[in-house]
């Protein structure tokens, strides 16, 4: 229980920086998708470098959701962000979980910039009353333009629910994990316990063009040059998600891409 008396099946740890226009749509996602759950959840929204702006949001959602917690990981005083200095950050959201004794089966890793499809909240706590598995992975598409397209030759697959056990931390010796180092060492002995989750997360970095503009300098600036990063600066190859949703398969996408002949050139 926290110190407000809240329980929480699920703990959201919403990493929150500097995009404004996306951060209101990520809180009215969440509500709406636990909404249609019998799932308790509380956010712990780590704040990093968060402008003006993004504070005006936070304190007008904190007015009016008893749900929010806010921690500060870094006010911008510093000179880094606190996700460079590896798993630290995530540490001390996990403190902040444990000290208001709120107790949560499952962790639900959230950016943002990501928003997961509307009508999933009966799928997604299915998924969670599985017994046996111990994470559950996602796969992100880019949205592109506007929020019924993607551009398929940017994706990103990894972990976002994972159970929690009071005291669990990530590792902090320079690796980098999206599960918790218990969690990490118990699916590499039980492969079987982590599972994809069956929809698509949508990815919002990438939507609008100016900011793909903006990702792509800072791609030049930190020397960023791999397959993930060059697709922001090349040929758009643009699917319909409600397409793809319909043909759901939990496979590597870059097989998806090639049983449907498409390609990094976006041809």
């Amino acid at each position: 229980m926290g110190e407000d008396g809240m329980k929480a099946d699920v703990v959201v740890l919403l990493r929150c920086r500097y995009r404004v226009w996306q951060l209101a749509a990520c809180f009215q996602n969440i509500e709406q998708i636990f909404s249609d759950t019998n799932l308790e959840y509380i956010i712990y929204c780590l704040a990093d470098r968060a402008t003006p702006a993004v504070w005006h949001v936070l304190e007008a959602e904190q007015a009016i959701n008893p749900r929010l917690r806010i921690v500060v990981m870094n006010d911008g005083t510093s000179g880094h962000r606190w996700a460079r200095t590896g798993m630290h950050g995530l540490n001390v959201g996990l403190d902040h979980v444990d000290r208001d004794d709120v107790c949560p089966t499952w962790i639900y890793f959230h950016d943002d910039d990501e928003l997961l499809p509307k009508d999933c909240g009966e799928t997604l706590e299915r998924c969670l009353n599985e017994k046996d598995i111990l994470a559950w992975t996602a796969t992100s598409l880019f949205l592109w333009d506007n929020s019924d397209t993607v551009n398929i030759n940017i994706f990103h697959h990894s972990p976002i629910f994972f159970r929690y056990r009071a005291g669990d931390r990530f590792p902090e010796d320079g690796r980098s994990t999206q599960v918790t180092e218990p969690i990490q060492k118990r699916i590499l002995r039980n492969a079987y316990r982590k599972k994809t989750l069956p929809f698509y997360i949508r990815d919002l970095s990438a939507m609008r063009e100016d900011e793909r503009k903006e990702q792509v300098e800072r791609f030049k600036r930190s020397g960023k040059d791999d397959a993930y990063t060059r697709p922001f600066s090349s040929a758009p190859c643009i699917m319909k998600i409600g397409d793809i949703e319909r043909n759901w398969e939990p496979v590597d996408f870059f097989i998806f891409q090639q049983k449907r002949g498409y390609n990094a050139t976006g041809n």
